[in-house]
């Protein structure tokens, strides 16, 4: 879900704060709205705002007509069969109509940056629709100042990257909203740590009361929302930073780079970007596999990934030392379904600890275990690779092969194929390490 559909979806989707259903505010006409939107984020508005009122179905289909543009129907089909074999969403899920389907119950408001045009869902009742419209208009002021669809990184194969952008677009809106909502209270200075509180408990209230959201796989309900929860703690810093709005302003100069940045947004402040990972022609194929889908994981996903089978800490530790990654899912040529798919993964790690190695080897150990829970396979050490092989079930295996701070994971491939596999990655694929010539992009608090 952090892929490209789902983080182009969540530049345009919103959640309405549930905390406003306490609140009176009565519906107010455009102008109004943008005049104290305009003041909380310190822009003026450059030209008029174009609003459209639709209901569920119409949004969807705005979502529908603005994805078309980018991607077509097989790279959804594509991504949605990569977190498939990884685990994430159930095998049998449409990927694409369920998403739009769950949010076509939630939405209440998008903004289309290709149209430059708001919708505004009026089903979402009077008592909701200034606040929806504030969270609109927060996003349609950023993109006449900063322009969102130049902003965005548009090469396929990096999915977090985009997920990144994402969380910055929507938390800026979010800390937009939220300042709107409590202004019309009289609260004019409200501490951060208190807006991120009111937010959790916004979601979670959300989730107990919406009926397709609560039954949705972790992994999609997760991913829809980190850019709010995640995106506007990462906003609060850079607010934080200061003065005023100019570090948030900076973040579209210099959008983040990945979700680790967005996680830890000390390693965004000091542009700490993640290692660049080139993949390279396998031999091992022998011409006989194609490429699926192409990605780039993340920080995020991974957590994602050991959290399934490990309790949320563990995981946490596991993937909080990520360095950056690539990942290829690979299909006999000729044949259609995910059940001879495999997966072929490069991660680094950050360099801690003596030997460098304490990061490397936490996730390592992590996925291990994970991994042999998942499948309820006994583990089998290499000690010539230093590499731990489980037999997945279907003639099939997974490997997890750590040199230095670099991991090799291979996961559902062909039996007797994982270990020469992970040999011709170590020694074939390339990490950049991008951080030699960056300079900080805001002070470092």
């Amino acid at each position: 879900m952090p892929g490209r559909f789902a983080a182009a979806i969540l530049v345009m989707w919103t959640i309405v704060p549930s905390a406003a259903s306490s609140t009176d505010i009565e519906a107010s006409d455009l102008q109004a709205v943008m005049d104290q939107v305009a003041g909380i984020r310190d822009l003026a508005f450059l030209r008029p705002v174009k609003e459209k009122r639709v209901d569920g179905r119409g949004m969807i289909e705005a979502m529908r007509r603005d994805l078309s543009r980018e991607y077509r129907p097989c790279e959804i089909r594509a991504e949605g069969d990569l977190y498939k074999r990884l685990g994430l969403i159930p095998a049998d899920m449409d990927y694409e109509k369920d998403v739009l389907a769950l949010l076509e119950e939630e939405v209440a408001g998008l903004y289309v940056p290709s149209e430059q045009t708001l919708y505004i869902n009026p089903d979402a009742g009077s008592e909701m629709e200034a606040v929806t419209l504030a969270h609109e208009l927060g996003h349609a002021l950023v993109d006449q100042h900063f322009g969102l669809e130049s902003r965005v990184d548009r090469r396929k194969d990096n999915g977090d990257r985009l997920f990144a952008f994402s969380s910055l677009v929507e938390g800026d809106a979010m800390a937009v909203t939220f300042r709107y909502l409590f202004k019309q209270e009289g609260m004019e200075e409200v501490p951060l740590p208190f807006l991120s509180q009111v937010l959790e408990g916004s979601v979670l209230q959300l989730l107990d009361t919406s009926g397709k959201l609560a039954d949705a796989p972790p992994f999609i309900v997760d991913s829809l929302v980190f850019p709010y929860l995640s995106g506007m703690d990462f906003v609060n810093r850079l607010l934080a930073a200061g003065p005023s709005w100019s570090g948030v302003d900076q973040g579209y100069l210099h959008p983040p780079d990945s979700s680790e940045q967005i996680m830890h947004p000390d390693k965004y402040v000091s542009r700490e970007a993640p290692d660049e990972i080139g993949a390279a022609p396998l031999a091992v194929l022998s011409g006989q596999y194609g490429t699926v889908f192409e990605e780039v994981l993340g920080e995020f996903t991974f957590y994602e990934l050991i959290k399934l089978d490990l309790d949320r800490e563990t995981a946490r530790a596991a993937a909080a030392g990520w360095g950056g990654d690539r990942a290829i899912l690979f299909r006999p040529k000729g044949q259609k379904g995910i059940e001879n798919d495999f997966l072929v993964s490069l991660s680094a790690w950050d360099r801690g600890g003596e030997d460098g190695m304490d990061e490397a080897r936490e996730f390592e150990k992590g996925l291990v275990d994970a991994l042999a829970k998942r499948y309820g396979a006994l583990l089998d050490y290499l000690a010539p690779i230093d590499a731990w092989l489980i037999r997945t079930g279907n003639g099939q295996e997974s490997l997890v092969r750590r040199q230095g701070s670099r991991v090799v994971w291979i996961d559902h491939a062909p039996l007797g194929m994982a270990e020469r596999l992970s040999g011709e990655v170590l020694s074939t694929w390339s990490v950049k390490d991008p951080n030699l010539s960056q300079e900080p992009i805001l002070p470092i608090l």
